[in-house]
């Protein structure tokens, strides 16, 4: 083979990237471990019907999370440029407005389910009413913990980001003797003061040193997020609904037993995308900064270097793992929910495009391209229904 036929030899990393993603990483590998044994005995303890309302719970959490006015997703935008320029009371500002705006969401959107929980709840099972009644609380701690997640990446405090994510996982341990002693009523109430305990922890642990992520009441400071807030809003929403529109349909027509199986795909491949989702929580912030100091033909550059990591290092390692592996766990541990295997193989297929997709959507959101990237997801929608 001649030297111009050869193949092309992958580009070195940027400085400091191996060692963010090394944390990451590393701690994707141990939260996933320690909430992959947890998942399998709670699914053991609840059996399909009831893992499936519990799947039906997560699910409405997750569309009321895309109800926004998109300020979180502008700060993830904000933060990094203002750090690059040196700004720390812009940056401060920016921190302050996320939460301050994400506790008023969540308060209002939680009102909402209340009451329709107090309407319209005898339409649903037991178990049903009971998740929707502790909803409101979950919600507020899952939007307020992933408001604290957001920050600590755009302040690339990732050895901190990695810590909160072992510790979650740990904690998830803590709601087996909820569901085991007192059943599903047991499991909610555990879930709703776990996620209350773990935003507390980060706020605690997080409010020392200069890099502080304490925060003041801010309820003005929209103007800044108003060019990037409502577009990564709509996108989000879009996404969102080509994600988990399937497990919506499931629910809806087959009932929850069914979305007790077909969510096993959504659960095992999540746990295969968090490696690559290091990636891509490392890609953002430094693309931000790059585009502030760099030309285009560096952030170019910048680019290739993430994405020869995701396709030759990656996936070619988390995903026979996830496809193979997934199915043995199922059939070892839970043959219970045998006829979720099928859901599993394809969900997993599918996460490779995924995470190249992600990849290339961070560059479309370093550079306030929002309008193709809603373009090209509403295109998608259809697709998955």
């Amino acid at each position: 083979m001649g030297e111009a036929d050869a193949l092309p030899t992958p580009p070195p990393p940027p400085a400091g990237m191996a060692h963010s993603i090394a944390y990451l990483f590393g701690s994707s590998v141990v939260f996933r471990l320690l909430g992959f044994l947890p998942a399998i005995l709670l699914r053991r303890i609840l059996g399909p019907t009831l893992t499936g309302v519990w799947n039906l719970i997560d699910l409405v959490k997750s569309y009321l999370s895309a109800v926004t006015l998109g300020v979180g997703y502008s700060c993830d935008r904000l933060i990094p440029l203002h750090r690059a320029r040196g700004d720390a009371a812009a940056e401060r500002a920016c921190r302050d407005t996320l939460f301050s705006w994400t506790l008023v969401e969540s308060a209002l959107l939680g009102a909402g389910v209340w009451v329709y929980a107090a309407l319209f709840g005898s339409r649903h099972e037991e178990s049903v009413r009971l998740g929707l009644w502790a909803l409101p609380v979950l919600f507020l701690a899952h939007r307020i913990f992933s408001a604290q997640l957001g920050v600590l990446r755009g302040m690339k405090r990732f050895r901190f980001y990695s810590i909160a994510q072992a510790a979650l996982g740990l904690l998830e341990w803590c709601l087996l003797p909820f569901a085991y002693f007192w059943g599903f009523p047991g499991l909610v109430a555990g879930a709703a003061v776990l996620g209350l305990l773990k935003i507390l922890g980060v706020a605690l642990a997080g409010s020392r040193g200069e890099d502080a992520i304490s925060f003041r009441w801010r309820w003005g400071g929209l103007r800044e997020h108003l060019p990037y807030a409502p577009t990564h809003a709509v996108f989000k929403a879009l996404w969102m609904a080509s994600e988990r529109v399937d497990s919506l349909v499931v629910a809806s027509l087959l009932g929850t037993g069914a979305l007790g199986y077909y969510y096993l795909g959504f659960q095992f491949s999540r746990m295969a995308l968090e490696a690559p989702m290091a990636l891509v929580y490392v890609t953002f912030p430094n693309l931000m900064e790059k585009l502030s100091t760099s030309s285009e033909e560096e952030l170019a550059g910048e680019f290739r270097r993430y994405l020869w990591v995701d396709l030759c290092a990656i996936l070619p390692l988390v995903l026979p793992l996830g496809y193979f592996g997934g199915e043995f766990v199922v059939r070892r541990f839970l043959p219970a929910f045998g006829p979720g295997i099928a859901a599993l193989k394809i969900s997993m297929m599918g996460v490779a495009v995924l995470a190249i997709r992600l990849l290339y959507y961070q560059v479309f959101m370093a550079r306030g391209r929002m309008g193709r990237l809603i373009v090209i997801t509403r295109v998608q929608v259809p697709v998955f229904v």
